[in-house]
């Protein structure tokens, strides 16, 4: 039987990946750089570190980490200060939240953004009392794709990898999940080249996550 359900945010509970990844675009550009949407698919999904260190690499120049985390930081803030995540927000989500709970299923948010940022995403968008556990990839030294987040998920949560499935639409946030042994559902993503593959099952929308939880809940097994 499932006992937990944890979420990836960005590009998951919120429409934000495409956003973010034209804001990053933008910042390249800005700096006098040029990158695709090839080549930056890979940027989703990465841990701060990595992602300051790989957008260098589009940038003219050399920059330290340090000073492009300060420029992008500085760039980004004008971005998303008056950034509305509402319209951005999947409702559909809530039918899936509501189940969870009818169904004594614990909900969990591991994401790779702020602790905080994360708080006030969910707080806004109405369903931040929902989550029983909120993770941060800033808790850990190495973020996704390093399974960490998701094993300190599942001690937080008291449940086994086989116990829980997750939800991810980047390779570096499927591949954590996956490498850390739970069944993870791949959250389509059509605008960007993102290799989803390793997911264990795709779905185009929250309503294909509750038609399938509903349907494991009838057969009643142990595992997916």
């Amino acid at each position: 039987m499932i006992k937990a359900l944890i979420f990836d945010m960005d590009g998951v509970v919120t429409d934000t990946e495409y956003y973010d990844h034209q804001v990053q675009l933008d910042f390249i550009e800005s700096l006098g750089g040029h990158a695709t949407d090839e080549e930056t698919a890979g940027l989703i999904g990465k841990s701060y570190d990595d992602f300051y260190n790989s957008i260098s690499e589009f940038l003219p120049g050399t920059y330290t980490t340090e000073e492009v985390e300060e420029m992008f930081d500085k760039f980004s803030e004008e971005k998303y200060r008056d950034l509305d995540y509402r319209p951005l927000f999947r409702e559909d989500i809530v039918d899936v939240l509501k189940f969870a709970k009818a169904n004594n299923v614990k909900l969990a948010m591991a994401s790779s953004s702020t602790k905080k940022h994360v708080e006030e995403v969910l707080e806004q968008c109405g369903i931040l009392n929902y989550f029983d556990v909120i993770i941060s990839g800033e808790m850990f030294e190495s973020s996704k794709p390093n399974p960490d987040i998701y094993l300190y998920t599942l001690k937080e949560l008291d449940v086994s990898a086989k116990e829980a499935v997750t939800v991810e639409d980047s390779y570096y946030g499927i591949k954590a999940a996956t490498s850390a042994g739970i069944y993870t559902f791949g959250y389509r993503e059509t605008r960007l080249p993102v290799d989803q593959s390793r997911a264990d099952k795709m779905i185009d929308g929250m309503t294909d996550l509750l038609d399938e939880l509903r349907r494991y809940r009838s057969k009643d097994k142990g595992s997916l």
